[in-house]
């Protein structure tokens, strides 16, 4: 009797001790479930926090130079009674031009960048434009309670560069290019060819505000045009009832009626190196994104 008993509670005892091991064993996969869940929470706000929008613009200097000369243009109409004009303008050896940037940027602060930019440059003679894209790795730096956004890379633009000649003298009572007829005592002329650009370049970013950035950008491009030349022609014609208005017209440089020199020495592309150091200037506001 005494033996039969002491089995039962042996039994019961062994019974209790499995039980407990499967409650603390159950117990124990659900805390370590729960921890895993909040790391992962975590580790997605984390990454949150570290993506980023930011709309910026910078301005400063836009280095490129010219083959230095005298550039001249002549040109015969297309009207019944073809005449001749002209005209005239000095190219410089080298140009620091006023340019700037807009862009949209969007990446993750501790990975890339990416970018897209609307770029120009402009002084007296030769302007540019151009669109790209950008790419660059984020190297953030803290600085006491800041951090300094340090991006390395590369940006990529298609675009165009013109020359402006100045104004065509109209020597007769109206030019004719093609089907349009310009009316005008002074038709403005610019000579335009497609170019492609690649620049390694270097940003620095910091945080004025929690929106707000100072950011200044060093840049070389190296550039190279794509296209025929062609030039512009824009001024006033008239339409059927008298009235004034502004019209544009195009020619190819390489037509038999065009004839373009620098110095004398005629040319089928645009006598400019495209290559050259810039430096920009300016303000980013983040969009979206914390520091």
């Amino acid at each position: 009797m005494k033996l039969k008993e002491f089995i039962k509670g042996f039994l019961l005892l062994k019974l209790l001790l499995v039980c407990n091991t499967i409650c603390f064993s159950q117990s124990d996969y659900e805390s370590s479930n729960l921890i895993e869940l909040q790391n992962i929470d975590n580790t997605k706000n984390v990454a949150a926090q570290s993506k980023y929008t930011d709309f910026g613009l910078t301005f400063g200097t836009r280095n490129i130079k010219g083959e230095s000369g005298s550039v001249f243009l002549s040109y015969i109409d297309e009207s019944p009674d073809p005449d001749f004009h002209y005209a005239t303008t000095e190219l410089l050896e080298e140009y620091n031009r006023l340019g700037g940037s807009i862009y949209l940027n969007f990446g993750k602060k501790n990975k890339f960048n990416h970018g897209f930019i609307f770029d120009f440059g402009f002084d007296d003679v030769i302007t540019s434009y151009s669109l790209g894209y950008s790419i660059s790795k984020n190297i953030p730096i803290k600085l006491n309670e800041r951090e300094l956004l340090v991006r390395l890379g590369s940006s990529f633009f298609i675009g165009t560069t013109s020359i402006r000649m100045g104004d065509m003298q109209n020597q007769t009572v109206y030019i004719q290019v093609n089907d349009t007829k310009f009316f005008d005592d002074e038709i403005s002329v610019t000579i335009t060819s497609r170019n492609i650009i690649a620049r390694p370049h270097l940003e620095l970013s910091y945080p004025i505000t929690d929106q707000l950035y100072l950011v200044g950008n060093w840049g070389y491009d190296f550039g190279k045009t794509i296209s025929t030349p062609w030039i512009g022609f824009r001024g006033i014609t008239y339409d059927e009832d008298n009235n004034e208005d502004w019209v544009r017209a195009q020619e190819k440089l390489n037509a038999p009626n065009v004839l373009a020199t620098l110095d004398e020495n005629q040319f089928k592309k645009i006598p400019v190196n495209l290559n050259g150091l810039r430096f920009g200037i300016g303000v980013s506001y983040r969009l979206k994104g914390l520091n």
